[in-house]
């Protein structure tokens, strides 16, 4: 897949888990500005998510997203998974399905900021449902 695609698919993704952050304070992190971390471990090791948790714990984050798109016939799927860094622990998991690499464009927002909400809570307050 284009890379293009690829980064925006993960800006779509960081935009929804900040959402589901800002209630609790949280605030998110590009790791594009740690390409010296990520060349150290090596971007084939980041795409195959052995050195996800670690590089993101070495760069001071406390969770990470991370996602794997895969084409199984004519559906597009991505998988996310988020994991706090410390222990590694998996929090939680959610796969995006769409017909076109558009409708999962379109989901991938909303399943990122509802996985975080599901982990960390709703805010204080609010009415709004967790799944």
């Amino acid at each position: 897949m284009d890379e293009d695609i690829l980064m925006t698919f993960s800006d779509t993704v960081r935009g929804g888990a900040l959402q589901g952050l800002e209630p609790h304070g949280g605030c998110g992190d590009d790791p594009r500005k740690h390409d010296g971390v990520v060349a150290g471990h090596g971007k084939e090791g980041m795409r195959r998510g052995r050195l996800r948790v670690e590089t993101a714990r070495n760069i001071g984050a406390d969770y990470v997203i991370s996602g794997k798109v895969v084409r199984i016939e004519q559906i597009y799927a991505v998988t996310l998974k988020l994991h706090e860094t410390q222990g590694g622990s998996l929090l939680g998991t959610d796969t995006v399905e769409g017909s076109s690499q558009i409708d999962l464009l379109r989901s991938l927002r909303e399943h990122s900021r509802m996985l975080v909400t599901a982990a960390f809570g709703p805010a204080p307050g609010s009415t709004l449902p967790t799944r």
